[in-house]
């Protein structure tokens, strides 16, 4: 029989190559359990081998270069030869060893790399292609974006958690805003829907009532009855003294029309002092200084710059035009319209 190894003729009964060392088992022998059971072989009429293994202490020929029971190298360039052999195969297990798991890692890190580029970075709107400036671009508004709900997520939590501080001004800032925004909006136009009514009067002082008329007070100027009138009652002249006309709500008024003096007769009208200016001032706080036509039985037109929402209307005496015989001002009508 030959060795499977180097090839080298064996006798049927070697358990070792006495060439390259190597294990023999031949196809007929039985399993080592089955091999143990059997009877040993009658050994054959050889010469005597001459020394012994130095490992095992079999007797070994002369020119074998190993043992043929342990397989020890029994020469120097056969000891050399096996442990070249072996440290080969040990190295060539250490490189195993090593390359394996460095060839996993690098597969590994080519398959992170493949879902970064297609899943990672358009899912946070970064392209996985275009220019080295697109991608640095997308990655600053990704910062960008990312730093802003940061900043929100810290004022929501500033202004929810505790610092009342920045709280307060942060409500103080945000009432102004809406004051400066209500003091900008404009306000709606008024409309004038029906002629405004004023049903009652009063005044600064008034005239007691003599032989020649019952009343001189401040509603004859409301009564739509150009002979009466409403005569002031102070010590002067008249100037300074006041009449108002007063509604029971908010009337529309976009001017008034003023008669003064006495207008019950032309003779009675000079005999009266006439208010010749005044002051008309309204609740909504508009005012304008008018001057009135000495006319007997003269209407003076008094319009306002636009329509006024009022519940009064103040007619001041600011200087008058002397009667011939009495020292009192009057003035007989005032119409709103």
């Amino acid at each position: 029989m030959y060795c499977k190894e180097c090839g080298n003729e064996v006798a049927p009964d070697q358990a070792f190559c006495n060439k390259c060392g190597a294990a023999l088992r031949h196809e007929s022998d039985p399993e080592p359990e089955e091999k143990a059971q059997q009877p040993r072989r009658h050994e054959t009429s050889q010469p005597q081998p001459s020394k012994t293994c130095p490992r095992c202490g079999s007797p070994v020929r002369e020119q074998s270069a190993f043992c043929l029971k342990c397989g020890e190298p029994l020469q120097a360039g056969q000891a050399d030869a096996a442990n070249a052999r072996n440290a080969t195969s040990g190295e060539a297990g250490v490189a195993k060893d090593f390359v394996i798991p460095i060839a996993g890692g690098i597969a590994c890190g080519l398959v992170f790399a493949i879902v970064l580029m297609l899943v990672v970075l358009p899912a946070a709107g970064i392209p996985a292609g275009g220019t080295q400036e697109q991608r640095q671009s997308a990655t600053s508004a990704t910062v960008s974006s990312s730093s802003s709900e940061k900043a929100e997520d810290k004022a929501i939590a500033s202004a929810q958690g505790g610092d009342s501080s920045a709280a307060s001004s942060s409500a103080a800032s945000s009432s102004a805003a809406l004051n400066g925004a209500s003091s900008q909006k404009k306000e709606p136009e008024l409309e004038q829907k029906a002629p405004p009514i004023f049903t009652d009067a009063q005044a600064s002082s008034e005239l007691p009532p003599d032989q020649y008329t019952s009343y001189y007070g401040p509603l004859n100027v409301i009564d739509g009855n150009a002979i009466t009138a409403w005569n002031e009652g102070s010590d002067g002249d008249g100037t300074g003294e006041w009449v108002e006309l007063a509604a029971g709500s908010p009337q529309v008024v976009r001017g008034i029309r003023v008669m003064t003096g006495y207008a019950k007769k032309e003779d009675t009208y000079y005999k009266n002092n006439r208010p010749t200016t005044v002051t008309v001032t309204l609740s909504d706080g508009y005012s304008l200084q008018a001057n009135l036509n000495d006319a007997f039985s003269t209407w003076s037109d008094v319009p306002f710059d636009k329509l006024h929402q009022t519940n009064s209307i103040r007619i001041t005496v600011d200087s008058v035009a002397s009667g011939n015989k009495y020292n009192d001002a009057a003035i007989s009508e005032v119409e709103a319209y």
